[in-house]
């Protein structure tokens, strides 16, 4: 029985001009026939098998020309990936030479597309919930009236030598604020911060200084604005 030689064989592109016209997701082979059985007695080809795969040395695809006139065949489709091919020749007694040289061609899967542009989007500002505070009536002794409308946190800082030393509605203390301690007295505080709204309240701000500080409500903090013995300020 003969073998067919390891024949020589030339897998390669096409020139420049008709590679341009292989599909993105193909690729086509060429080779050239061999001429001689191993032992070298005249051969007479009666087709190919193309094989292909992602491995080298691993070719579970295969395609069966029946056709001794063949020189080149195209795969496709393939997958992104790297595939290696080789070819073989049998005769008509279906003797199979060995595997050709092999030659590899790498698969880019198509480009992403990115989504159209955003159209007819509409941006509704929103306004945070209107807060105001009111200080008024302030005493000989210091104290004075306050009022908080809105939801807090809200945060009231004294500026210069003032110090909060307690904040009450009526004769209740309000402990809002850790730095007036538990019963929300004593503590002389720069600042305290209010999470609720607030009616009637009454508070003591030491030594005698001039009244004034800021009001900080959802990161942004505007002055008190004294009118006549009336310090406010309102948000937004």
């Amino acid at each position: 029985m003969h073998y067919l030689d390891r024949w020589a064989v030339a897998l390669a592109l096409l020139p420049f001009a008709a590679v341009a016209q292989v599909a993105p997701d193909a690729a086509l082979l060429q080779w050239t026939p061999p001429t001689t059985y191993e032992d070298g007695a005249p051969l007479t080809v009666a087709g190919y098998k193309v094989y292909w795969g992602t491995a080298a040395g691993s070719y579970p695809n295969s395609f069966t020309l029946n056709n001794p006139s063949a020189t080149s065949y195209t795969v496709q489709p393939l997958t992104a990936a790297t595939w290696t091919f080789v070819v073989t020749a049998f005769d008509a007694g279906m003797n199979e030479s060995r595997f050709s040289n092999s030659w590899s061609k790498t698969i880019v899967g198509p480009p992403l597309t990115p989504p159209g542009p955003v159209s007819n989007l509409n941006v509704t500002p929103t306004t945070a919930q209107p807060v105001s505070v009111t200080i008024s009536n302030r005493s000989a002794a210091n104290d004075f009236d306050f009022s908080i409308t809105g939801v807090g946190p809200v945060t009231i800082a004294l500026s210069g030598a003032l110090a909060f030393d307690w904040c009450r509605i009526g004769t209740v203390n309000i402990p809002t604020n850790p730095a007036l301690g538990a019963n929300g007295d004593g503590i002389n505080s720069k600042s305290v911060i209010f999470t609720a709204p607030i009616v009637g309240g009454r508070c003591d701000a030491d030594p005698s200084d001039a009244l004034a500080g800021t009001v900080t409500v959802q990161g942004v903090t505007k002055p008190l604005v004294n009118v006549a013995g009336v310090w406010s300020v309102s948000f937004p």
